[in-house]
């Protein structure tokens, strides 16, 4: 079962509440972001699944398809992939 199978299955079984939207936040369900973590490791080639309110102050608003599909990322820490990144594999130096 890949990740964005497991975000669904979880959302309807835990009745998660999923926006297509948030005010703020340029991404858009379905774009490919590179994710970068607090300790700056980078994780490239990650859709978009969707968006909720945040839980906590300066919390994360932004799901995605990994294996914390559960937990959201913070908008600040994903770069928004171009075609020729995702072409290329997008290995951000690495």
């Amino acid at each position: 079962m890949s990740h964005e199978e497991e975000f669904k299955a979880w959302v309807e079984v835990k009745e998660v509440v999923v926006l297509d939207k948030i005010e703020g936040c340029e991404l858009s369900v379905g774009d490919m972001v590179t994710f970068t973590n607090d300790n700056g490791v980078v994780f490239p080639n990650h859709k978009v699944l969707g968006f909720t309110e945040p839980y906590y102050e300066g919390g994360g608003v932004v799901f995605l398809d990994y294996d914390c599909y559960w937990f959201p990322a913070k908008p600040e820490n994903l770069k928004k992939e171009t075609e020729q990144d995702t072409k290329n594999g997008n290995d951000e130096g690495n």
